[in-house]
């Protein structure tokens, strides 16, 4: 059992995502400084792959002061470039609390392709248009090792958007009929199963609506 939960770890596509060391430390442990004043020293993240806004936000800039762990949230489009993030950096925290000392960023990025060994102990890396500002040889003590897992692998079926950013439900079949008798005249209902990107429903519609909307539902 240990042997699969240790295998289950090393493939864990999060765990290999945080910088910290799971091993016997070599030496005396060599914890950060507190720091002395605030906002000296910063730490940041990115929250990626979040649902689009209408202002075009899919992602979350996260930037914490070590010492009183107060954060601001910064709304960000992943295409964002460097220039806009340094813009924003310098009107959010630069203008509030000054230029910071240091800056910790916790997590690794990727995995990432390697396109080639550079000397003995560099690597070239496929990275992704986002980080074209950053020079993608690295020394390999800058690199960790990925273990692949199939689980990291997500199928998805594309959504088409409308403009303000809502799906449209398609219809899969009829599935009933029924006639609704009203005062003075019969309505004829359809019972239509509809296909969206979470689930599949049925709900009863007019049949005179589906027949000019879906003709291709009743040949």
């Amino acid at each position: 059992m240990k042997r699969e939960i240790a295998e289950w770890v090393s493939k864990c596509y999060t765990c290999q995502r945080v910088k910290a060391e799971h091993q016997r430390p070599s030496g005396l442990l060599q914890p950060l400084e507190i720091p002395e004043w605030k906002w000296e020293h910063i730490a940041m993240d990115f929250i990626v792959g979040l649902p689009r806004t209408k202002a075009n936000h899919d992602a979350i800039w996260v930037i914490v002061d070590r010492l009183t762990k107060s954060a601001h949230f910064l709304p960000i489009n992943e295409r964002f470039s460097l220039d806009k993030l340094v813009h924003m950096y310098l009107k959010e925290i630069v203008v509030r609390h000054g230029v910071p000392v240091s800056i910790l960023s916790p997590r690794y990025v990727g995995p990432f392709e390697i396109l080639r060994r550079v000397g003995k102990v560099a690597y070239e890396l496929a990275l992704p248009p986002q980080m074209e500002h950053i020079h993608n040889v690295f020394h390999e003590s800058m690199l960790k090792k990925y273990n692949p897992d199939s689980r990291h692998v997500i199928e998805y079926e594309p959504i088409e958007l409308e403009a303000d950013l809502s799906y449209v439900e398609r219809p899969v079949e009829i599935l009933d009929r029924r006639e609704k008798v009203l005062r003075n005249k019969v309505v004829n209902l359809v019972r239509v199963l509809w296909r969206n990107p979470k689930v599949e429903e049925s709900t009863w519609e007019l049949e005179s609506d589906m027949r000019e909307k879906y003709p291709h539902l009743f040949t």
